[in-house]
């Protein structure tokens, strides 16, 4: 509500309730968690303080993880930003800081994991952190600290991780 307010549209409660259905239909449909993705999690979480630092909309990210993959956020991240509850996008920086903050954590002690790599991986070195990039594509990419092709490969690469 508070994003169509933002821009201009008075959409009414009826409307509002079809858009997050229709989204949330399409999100089940092609959307899907990485494999081992909770396993993975709970090996980093044993070795690093784990954050979620992303400009997708909080709601939908909790009702959808909650609903669709029985996943609970908090019980596997020590700190959780989102762009719609702080008011930033995650190119402005600001939700690494905040993080980082909850986390008690400076940039240099910090890696960011992220798919996209202009958004993820160049934002999080411009900010001083470490970036990790999950290539999906398998596209070259030189920034990066480290690369990896699944997300699941992360538990495999903690000692390098710990080395960044």
């Amino acid at each position: 509500e508070l994003l169509f307010r933002q821009l201009g549209w008075n959409a009414g409660k009826e409307q509002l309730k079809n858009i997050e259905k229709k989204h949330l239909e399409l999100r089940k449909e092609f959307g899907s968690l990485p494999e081992d993705y909770a396993k993975t999690l709970e090996a980093l979480g044993k070795k690093f303080k784990l954050a979620v630092a992303s400009s997708a909309v909080a709601v939908w990210e909790y009702h959808a993880f909650k609903n669709f993959y029985d996943f609970d956020f908090k019980k596997h991240f020590d700190a959780v930003v989102f762009s719609q509850e702080q008011g930033f996008l995650k190119e402005s920086g600001k939700l690494f800081e905040i993080a980082l903050k909850k986390l008690k954590l400076k940039p240099s002690e910090a890696a960011f994991v992220g798919n996209d790599y202009e958004d993820d991986v160049l934002t999080a070195k411009k900010f001083g952190l470490k970036a990790v990039f999950l290539n999906l594509k398998s596209e070259p990419k030189g920034e990066a600290d480290l690369q990896i092709n699944a997300f699941k490969q992360l538990a495999e690469k903690i000692p390098e991780l710990k080395s960044l």
